[in-house]
């Protein structure tokens, strides 16, 4: 994923200015914040938060499950994947 934004940042920045459209700078701003947070995500040590003042929004599998036996071995079955 991180190459992929890599990219799509190099050829946003290759695009003469005659061929950019409207939403270019946009886009740019999009992949670049993008690609910044990846590599703060790659740079993280095992069980820290990347963003330590942000929220932490993940979830244990007792957290995730189900109001039902049915709907909870989904969710488990899920997480396997």
């Amino acid at each position: 994923m991180r190459d992929k934004f890599a990219k799509v940042i190099i050829t946003l920045e290759a695009l003469p200015e005659d061929r950019r459209n409207i939403g270019w700078a946009n886009q740019l701003l999009h992949a670049r914040l993008r690609y910044e947070n990846i590599i703060k995500a790659l740079g993280t040590e095992p069980g820290m938060q990347v963003f330590p003042d942000g929220n932490d929004l993940s979830v244990t599998a007792e957290q995730k499950a189900g109001a039902t036996i049915i709907g909870t071995m989904r969710r488990l079955r899920d997480l396997d994947d």
